[in-house]
């Protein structure tokens, strides 16, 4: 393919260099790309350790701009590595489904290269469901203290009514205390008043009685005087 047609293609994905930047992980396409024979070792440590690459946008946009040096070659690999890990995005720039055919390995590295790279991404599955597994164990295990701690909180909400129930009982007998002791005190009150009237009353009666003793010898004396003058003039 002619200098031309390579730049052709690199132009088409110029279109989405800005989404690429955005969406893609070197870290997953570089092995692939690796293995397809577009990428070396410097190549990698440049992307991976230039001290000036620690954002990953940066990184996926020098990688692309290596990848572009190769011509049609590094763009058909990286459609591929697109194809492999990010299928919408390759369906999104090539208008068709993924097949995930490999040619670019098997044509460049042959049949051994397609299946070291399918080695490694199932070793890379199963440490990712050895990861998997420590996390939903270490969920589980979350899960069973948070459901030990949520009994506790049941027990001490049981509680806790019980103690509400008994201060609510404790409240009610208060009352009814207290509506006892005024009507105790109301009674004692209206006694009070009738001894008051009762001690008024006994007061005046002895008054009275004292008032009519006193008046007791002048009525005798009243009473006895035409008789004792009688018997003087029969005398």
């Amino acid at each position: 393919m002619s200098e031309e047609e390579d730049e052709g293609c690199w132009s088409k994905l110029e279109h989405y260099r800005v989404k690429l930047i955005s969406v893609i992980d070197p870290n997953r396409i570089t092995p692939y790309l690796r293995q397809c024979r577009v990428l070396n070792s410097d190549d990698e440590e440049q992307v991976f350790n230039d001290p000036s690459l620690v954002i990953r946008k940066r990184k996926v946009g020098v990688l692309l701009d290596i990848l572009q040096r190769t011509g049609y070659k590094g763009y058909d690999a990286f459609l591929e590595s697109l194809e492999l890990y990010y299928p919408h995005l390759y369906r999104k720039i090539t208008g068709t489904e993924p097949s995930r055919v490999f040619s670019m390995i098997i044509d460049t590295a042959g049949e051994s290269s397609l299946t070291q790279l399918l080695m490694n991404e199932m070793l890379k599955l199963q440490q990712t469901i050895q990861e998997e597994r420590r996390k939903y164990k270490e969920l589980n295990t979350q899960i069973v203290e948070k459901e030990a701690s949520i009994r506790q909180l049941q027990v001490k909400d049981s509680e806790l009514k019980k103690y509400q129930e008994r201060v609510q009982k404790m409240k009610e007998e208060r009352d009814n205390f207290n509506t006892e002791l005024k009507k105790c005190k109301d009674e004692i009150y209206e006694l009070a008043m009738k001894y008051a009237q009762l001690s008024e009353e006994k007061t005046n009666a002895v008054m009275r009685n004292r008032d009519l003793q006193l008046e007791e010898p002048t009525s005798k004396g009243n009473f006895r005087g035409p008789f004792q003058a009688k018997e003087s003039t029969l005398q």
